[in-house]
């Protein structure tokens, strides 16, 4: 389980996680367009574009490297 340094859950272990961990790599490593990636997963473009970028689920897309 994931914690931030202030003792709170990170991640799908949070309340109100939406997202799985398994579902976060393939977002994150997926080349489909943001908008259909949204409506499969049922989250805002937002939440995508985040988890793309590395605004959200750092701490596991840090992790990560994207193909090409």
């Amino acid at each position: 389980m994931a914690y931030q340094k202030t003792g709170r859950r990170m991640g799908e272990a949070h309340h109100n996680a939406k997202l799985t961990v398994e579902q976060v790599v393939e977002i994150y490593l997926s080349r489909e367009k943001q908008e259909y990636l949204a409506s499969i997963y049922k989250v805002r473009q937002g939440t995508i574009n985040s988890i793309k970028t590395g605004k959200r689920w750092k701490h596991l897309t840090s992790k990560l490297e994207k193909d090409g």
